[in-house]
């Protein structure tokens, strides 16, 4: 399948990957995606992550740590002052986005059920960078003041200030927490959560209806049972078809009852980054492997918090599916084939995409319902946990990748869009 390896082969885009949680979603670190959802202070999309550029921490060409002349995150040292917040976070650390450039990343924890509520669940009071050799920090800010002995945080006046705010000067405004208002926009303090839509998902005839729900993964619906055509719906199922070239068929349905919380994502080949491409060409070239059918080619979007039921179409007895995680490893899907159906089948809670392969490859083993792994290739059993993986890495950690609160060059911009 010419296109599927293809793409296996030629999409470089994104970044470096370093550190525990993967992140970014396009070329670079786009622009923030949730703060409309919010009214006092930015949002963050559990497992989004806060981004810091070199600049913004007071980097420069001529001050950063170096080795051999380039930019050495091992003598750059970031300090972050977050007295809220910060079992929310679950790692931090540079990140390698091309050949010169590094950003900061704070990745917060992935959640299901957390809602936004305009309160101030992460909250970073001050920064500090130092240079390996240099005693004077390159940058060295408060984010918070004490006036009459309360606590005063810096804000800006609009979502549009927000978007041009510098973390390197934070200005003169400051404001106790209960003044937050529409004109006093808390700039350094995050909403964590989810939007919970009005609008909740409803079951119809042929199953969920998803006309009007949000893909972004920025939304939290619940499951709604229905009356249709006088009969009263209480569970049923999502479901999409994509087709390959070759006639390949891959059918995925998540099972669903009333009650549910859910969100939408995308998997795509495209959150890739050129290491992670890297990692799974070379396992493909080790087996002597090709890609017959994929989930994920395209922008698919699917509920990515819950297990989903697989099918095949037009693959054959021995084949394997699994799914990509960002780092470009693979979980095995442990895919079966049924000899009276022709059909080849299999469960996961789809956070990346798929890949349908005529050989094993090195994979990590995981349950249908992504609940525990196993160390092994191709389609193998076990049951020793891996603690360097685990369910979490399965379904937590690859969610944090669909999104990210992005940082500009100039500002931690979480755009009102």
């Amino acid at each position: 399948m010419k296109k599927a390896f293809a793409l296996a082969l030629a999409v470089l885009m994104v970044c470096t990957v370093a550190f525990a949680v993967s992140t970014g979603n396009q070329a670079g670190y786009p622009g923030g995606t949730s703060a409309a959802d919010n009214t006092y202070m930015q949002s963050v999309v559990p497992g989004q992550s806060i981004v810091f550029t070199q600049e913004e921490l007071g980097l420069t060409a001529q001050n950063w740590g170096k080795t051999n002349g380039n930019f050495d995150p091992k003598k750059n040292f970031v300090s972050l002052t977050i007295p809220t917040g910060s079992d929310l976070i679950v790692s931090q650390g540079w990140v390698q986005t091309d050949e010169t450039t590094y950003k900061y990343v704070v990745n917060t924890k992935p959640n299901d059920t957390a809602v936004l509520d305009n309160n101030a669940d992460i909250i970073i009071t001050g920064v500090k960078v130092t240079v390996y050799g240099v005693s004077t920090p390159a940058l060295n800010v408060s984010y918070v003041k004490e006036v009459n002995g309360v606590t005063n945080y810096a804000y800006v006046s609009s979502f549009d200030e927000l978007a041009n705010f510098s973390a390197k000067e934070p200005g003169e405004n400051f404001c106790p927490m209960n003044a937050k208002s529409e004109d006093h926009i808390l700039a350094m303090c995050f909403d964590y959560g989810r939007k919970a839509d009005e609008t909740d998902a409803v079951f119809a005839a042929g199953g969920l209806n998803v006309t009007n729900m949000d893909k972004t993964g920025k939304i939290l619906y619940t499951v709604k049972a229905a009356t249709v055509d006088g009969q009263y719906i209480t569970a049923g199922s999502w479901n999409q078809s994509v087709a390959e070239n070759n006639g390949g068929k891959v059918n995925v349905s998540v099972p669903l009852k009333a009650g549910d919380k859910i969100y939408f994502g995308t998997v795509n080949y495209t959150t890739l980054s050129p290491a992670a491409q890297k990692a799974l060409n070379d396992n493909l070239t080790r087996a002597g492997a090709t890609i017959k059918a994929s989930y994920g080619y395209g922008a698919e979007q699917v509920i990515i918090n819950r297990p989903a039921e697989l099918t095949v179409d037009g693959m054959a007895k021995g084949y394997c599916a699994y799914m990509v995680r960002q780092d470009g490893t693979l979980a095995n899907l442990n895919a079966k084939f049924d000899d009276n159906s022709g059909l080849l089948s299999f469960g996961g809670t789809l956070t990346g995409p798929v890949i349908v392969t005529d050989k094993a490859l090195t994979a990590t083993a995981v349950s249908a319902g992504g609940n525990g792994t196993t160390s092994g290739s191709g389609s193998g059993s076990g049951s020793t946990q891996n603690p360097a993986t685990g369910a979490a890495d399965f379904i937590g950690v690859a969610a944090a990748l669909l999104v990210i609160t992005g940082v500009s060059a100039a500002a931690i911009s979480l755009k009102k869009d």
